[in-house]
């Protein structure tokens, strides 16, 4: 079965399948899909055990131990895998055989990045599709933003003009991570209806000082100097880590894909247009990506999971220590082990 969001949430009402795929770029999206199949399966009085994140050196003999000794005490277990990278043959063989008899008491979630439509054509695919839901996480338009802006604040109560709505999309360009963080800070700010657009105004000028953004682009301009100023004053700030991690990930996987291409034989200039970025962007990500290794990228992308099991409290680590670490090898090019 293919489900898109907004028909998982009523599916859930009625149902809990045995196994889930929910793929996307969306990572508040995911999430939320994620935690709506935790709430039911909640309800169903299933125990939520083990989250596995599969990275290019994940043991699977670890993933079928598990469940084989899930099964010693007959329990409803809740199960999730978060991909890193491609599944190795090895997990695709796993997850294909036991999608073909997955357990009746136990519900398997997988949260991965954007499958690409031969990746979905796989076998394993095919056979959660079969006995199973894929749940496809579309992202939100720059023309859907207002909308998707107005549900959100409209669910907690809050009242925005058509004038407030456009200013906040267009200030989020897209990144829901950011729009959600927006919407809590207007939701303890806000104390007239509608919220004035002085108010909006003012939330985004404190937000402007540095962003996310401004990080991204100084690491791809190689600028470490800069790249440790913009973490330090966003560690001061108190900037989400979460929306940090997300982003730093989203822009090395953008870099693999495009020297994965390369390395398959295209241009530069060809693999970069697959980007859809506009000229800015594609300067940094040229830069970038001179005299580098498709090892490297890879190798930060890796620590960005570490990363996220320090946010999840997964592991044990200074969370903007390892973020200063990431960025910084990310602007020298260079890549070390680091605690």
């Amino acid at each position: 079965m293919q489900l898109n969001y907004e028909r998982l949430l009523a599916h859930l009402q009625q149902n809990l399948a045995p196994i889930y795929l929910i793929q996307g770029d969306e990572p508040l999206l995911v999430q939320e899909a994620c935690i709506a199949i935790r709430n039911q399966a909640k309800q169903l009085h299933f125990t939520e055990q083990i989250r596995l994140t599969i990275d290019p050196q994940f043991n699977w003999h670890t993933f079928t131990s598990q469940l084989q000794n899930f099964s010693l005490f007959n329990e409803q277990q809740l199960i999730e895998l978060q991909l890193t990278a491609n599944l190795n043959p090895e997990g695709a063989r796993l997850l294909y055989e036991y999608a073909q008899q997955p357990s009746q008491d136990k519900t398997l979630v997988i949260l991965s990045h954007k499958l690409t439509s031969a990746q979905l054509q796989s076998t394993w695919c095919r056979a959660i599709e079969k006995h199973g839901v894929i749940v496809s996480i579309w992202p939100i338009t720059q023309a859907q933003m207002p909308g998707w802006l107005k549900q959100r604040l409209t669910s907690l109560g809050l009242k925005m003009t058509s004038e407030g709505l456009q200013l906040l999309a267009d200030f989020c360009e897209g990144n829901l991570l950011a729009a959600q963080q927006l919407i809590e800070k207007i939701q303890l700010l806000a104390s007239q209806d509608p919220i004035p657009l002085a108010t909006i105004q003012q939330l985004i000028n404190d937000d402007a000082r540095f962003t996310v953004f401004d990080l991204i682009d100084t690491c791809l301009q190689g600028n470490a100097k800069q790249t440790l100023r913009i973490v330090n004053k966003l560690q001061v700030e108190e900037a989400e880590p979460a929306l940090i991690v997300w982003s730093l990930a989203r822009e090395l996987r953008a870099l693999i894909n495009i020297a994965e291409q390369v390395k398959q034989g295209k241009t530069l200039s060809a693999a970069l247009a697959t980007q859809s970025a506009n000229s800015k962007r594609n300067a940094l990500l040229n830069k970038a990506l001179q005299n580098t290794s498709l090892t490297l990228w890879y190798r930060l992308l890796m620590q960005t999971a570490e990363l996220d099991k320090i946010i999840k409290g997964a592991a044990i680590g200074n969370i903007w220590q390892a973020i200063r670490a990431l960025c910084l090898q990310f602007a020298l090019r260079k890549y070390s082990f680091f605690t």
